[in-house]
């Protein structure tokens, strides 16, 4: 009988043990997945807003060079407008996926490409070259302050040194 007590015990703990290594692995996995799900379309959200952005900064840019009063400028303005707009609907994944750490920066960037930059690219007379530098300035610190974020969210070390996403868009506003 104590024989017989030990081994239906012992088959018991193993049982128990066993059960619960395979909920742990179980709920380890699911929660693994669930976290690549998150960050596959994070990066997806932030990868098609970065096109759009990108895209709405050079036509507002091309706006911007074109002669003002004229019909290719406000045929330019309209398509500028636009593709701020569509870089507008490509961020609202990013409000739904986003951290909170990333939404003010999101915002704040987003903000300044949709009035700033846009009032900038279609007013008349043309801003001065110290008002394009200090828009560039801002909007640089503004993308490099998302970038970092959005690096960060998606499991990619902050960068060392931001002036290498600050670099390539000063090429926009230089004419």
């Amino acid at each position: 009988m104590n024989q017989l007590t030990v081994v239906l015990i012992t088959a018991l703990v193993t049982g128990v043990v066993s059960m619960s290594g395979i909920w742990l692995g179980n709920r380890l996995t699911r929660e693994n997945e669930n976290r690549n799900w998150r960050r596959d379309r994070c990066l997806e959200a932030y990868s098609d807003f970065l096109h759009a952005m990108e895209t709405a900064i050079s036509e507002a840019a091309m706006a911007y060079g074109v002669e003002c009063g004229t019909e290719k400028h406000a045929k330019q303005c309209e398509v500028a407008y636009d593709k701020v707009a569509e870089m507008h609907r490509m961020g609202s994944r990013i409000t739904l996926l986003a951290p909170d750490a990333l939404q003010s920066h999101f915002a704040a960037l987003t903000e300044y490409i949709g009035t700033e930059l846009l009032v900038m690219s279609f007013q008349c007379p043309k801003a001065s070259v110290e008002e394009r530098k200090a828009a560039n300035n801002k909007l640089s610190n503004l993308m490099a302050n998302f970038m970092v974020r959005a690096r960060y969210d998606i499991g990619i070390h902050p960068l060392d040194n931001l002036e290498r996403i600050k670099k390539p868009w000063w090429r926009f506003w230089q004419r």
